[in-house]
């Protein structure tokens, strides 16, 4: 409770969550404030997110079909369900498996505890990773727990703790790794309308692997301890194709996407292989900036026409204009505003 309360009135808001509600806007406004402290928003200013037009309201789980989701939602579903059969199995399982091998109960308790350890370092340690491939990382992670845990009931065997001990904290490192990934990257797939919407469904229907994992350990508790975690082993196996499947299909939406855009994406190394009337332009300057709307043209131009009227300078040089949406109307808007700038001197 604590910990929620502190994250409820400490985290900061999502800035695209703040803009798709206008109860929220004194809090974006205030954001754009410590963002850039002499900017005043407009009070007819309207904040809108260029890359998600359709908006989604309530919770109607057939809105996690669309806009290329069909497939992608019920596997990601499936991967949630995948991942927690296996962890709640060896969270369930572990400290009586280890007992019945004949370890000492402390080593057995050690186990546990240092499954949960390795999560935690693991959570921490490959968010980063997670951040940049995404699903890509969780199935080589998914790929990686296979034969860890398949080891668990060999190290047992092996009357070695620190073997043992080394075993689960390395399984718990992926395990837990892996349902940070997919809580994450499971949720971005979807707009952010949608991400609270997506997000309970996968938690949700993922619990069903959750009741599964421990139920499916009491069927199998007969068998040899070092048989029982290889058969354990088995969700993360399928929960590495699938989540790899999972990687293909978001990488087609992106390029689908990227395909539908009027400009292309491109390492500006080859520039001068591939020209293109664009080329000239990184994504922080001219061809960025909406020059077209009269706000805009007045916060980019204030300097430049105080610069005018105080007569420091007497001319621009203007390159590669073709960029802009309206070549014409800016020289246009260029010119009557220096005439304003002008006409105080003039008289």
């Amino acid at each position: 409770i604590l910990i929620g309360l502190a994250g409820f009135f400490g985290l900061p808001e999502s800035i695209k969550f703040m803009a798709l509600r206008e109860r929220d806007r004194g809090a974006m406004e205030r954001l754009v404030k410590d963002i850039r402290p002499d900017f005043v928003v407009p009070p007819n200013a309207r904040f809108e997110l260029e890359d998600e037009k359709e908006q989604f309201s309530g919770f109607n789980p057939a809105y996690l079909f669309r806009q290329g989701l069909a497939i992608i939602t019920p596997l990601m579903w499936l991967v949630f369900a995948l991942n927690l059969m296996g962890f709640f199995f060896l969270l369930s399982w572990t400290p009586t498996l280890m007992t019945a091998a004949k370890l000492p109960p402390a080593t057995a308790a050690l186990a546990g505890a240092a499954l949960q350890v390795g999560g935690t370092v693991g959570s921490l340690a490959l968010c980063g990773w997670l951040q940049r491939n995404r699903f890509l990382a969780i199935s080589i992670m998914f790929a990686l727990a296979v034969p860890v845990v398949g080891s668990i009931g060999f190290a047992g065997l092996t009357a070695q703790p620190a073997l043992l001990l080394t075993a689960t904290f390395f399984a718990g490192f992926l395990v837990l790794g892996v349902q940070s990934g997919i809580n994450v990257a499971g949720a971005m797939i979807y707009p952010t309308s949608l991400r609270s919407n997506g997000s309970g469904w996968q938690l949700g229907l993922g619990r069903i692997g959750s009741i599964v994992g421990p139920l499916a350990g009491a069927q199998l508790v007969g068998m040899p301890v070092q048989n029982l975690y290889m058969w354990s082993a088995v969700p993360f196996a399928l929960g590495a194709v699938i989540c790899f499947i999972v990687h293909r299909l978001n990488t087609a939406r992106l390029d689908a996407l990227i395909q539908e855009q009027n400009d292309r994406l491109a390492f500006w190394k080859v520039a001068s292989e591939e020209i293109n009337y664009r080329r000239f332009f990184d994504i922080n300057d001219l061809a960025a900036l909406r020059m077209e709307d009269p706000r805009v043209f007045e916060w980019a131009h204030t300097k430049l026409f105080e610069l005018v009227r105080d007569g420091l300078i007497t001319g621009v040089r203007l390159d590669h204009t073709d960029g802009l949406y309206d070549p014409e109307g800016y020289f246009r808007a260029l010119q009557e505003g220096a005439a304003v700038a002008l006409a105080p001197s003039s008289l």
